[in-house]
């Protein structure tokens, strides 16, 4: 896992630029950087998930955000999928989404948009249905 208080995979091929909590700042604030065809061929799927750290205790929610999205970027820097988040009342009480899985197939790395919202704030919780 990689994540705020992680931020770097032990491959050394995945790491985090980490947790803005502003937003100030121009471009992405926060950025998984994954490496992939330098990755072992024993990880065979990327699960790529966002949260509001303590969004339930803070009664924060992704409805509450401007300006807010999740998007992935290929090497060449081409956008192939976004998710707005902003000023949307489908996300209110939504405190995490499941945005996108990486995963192996035949030999190459496939990418599926999945967004779907949660009102968990724990990350622990959306990995359930990925862990063996």
């Amino acid at each position: 896992m990689v994540f705020y208080n992680n931020q770097k995979h032990p491959s050394g091929h995945i790491k985090s630029t980490g947790d803005n909590r502003t937003g100030a700042g121009d471009g992405d604030d926060e950025q998984i950087v994954v490496l992939l065809d330098s990755l072992s061929h024993q990880y065979q799927s990327i699960v790529f998930l966002v949260t509001i750290y303590q969004g339930k205790a803070n009664n924060q929610h992704f409805g509450m955000l401007n300006n807010a999205f999740i998007r992935a970027i290929d090497a060449k820097g081409k956008e192939i999928a976004r998710y707005s988040l902003s000023n949307d009342s489908t996300y209110n009480v939504m405190c995490s989404m499941t945005f996108a899985e990486i995963y192996r197939k035949d030999n190459t790395w496939k990418f599926r948009a999945i967004g779907d919202p949660s009102p968990y704030d724990d990350f622990k919780s959306l990995l359930t249905k990925y862990v063996d």
